[in-house]
């Protein structure tokens, strides 16, 4: 059945995005930025085809009662499963979003502080630099005289 057919794709589909969010968040615990990027570019395709599918079940969500109730029952007992699993799958898509996030909240952090470190720097070494050398020495003092 389509149906049936639809619902094992997406959750083959959320899998994949789940494992590819699991293995983001290693990557960013390990600031492997290059190899991040690449990831998120897998997982943008994952999500195109995860969102089509919802688009295609879009039909079968509005009365899901009715739906299961035109199948038969092994068919229901899968589908039903089947949404389970999803629901499933999409709590712990959230739960890992949740903590990358709060990973890459962290790394900001810590580069806005290297920020304002390297500011302070500058500004100290512009305080205390020496002067130009048409500004200082005998030179300076003869022109003033």
């Amino acid at each position: 059945m389509r149906l049936l057919n639809e619902l094992r794709e997406l959750a083959r589909d959320q899998g994949e995005l789940a494992g590819l969010a699991l293995a983001g968040r290693g990557l960013l615990q390990g600031r492997q930025e290059e190899a991040f990027n690449d990831l998120m570019a897998r997982r943008q395709s994952v999500f195109r085809r995860v969102m089509t599918r919802h688009r295609r079940l879009q039909p079968f969500w509005r009365d899901w009662d009715a739906v299961l109730a035109g199948l038969d029952p092994a068919e229901a007992a899968e589908a039903q499963s089947l949404l389970e699993e999803l629901r499933s799958l999409s709590e712990r898509l959230s739960s890992l979003d949740r903590e990358s996030g709060q990973l890459l909240e962290r790394e900001m952090a810590e580069m806005r502080q290297e920020f304002g470190r390297l500011e302070t720097g500058r500004q100290l070494f512009s305080a205390y630099r020496p002067a130009p050398l048409a500004n200082r020495g005998p030179d300076k003092l003869s022109r003033t005289a």
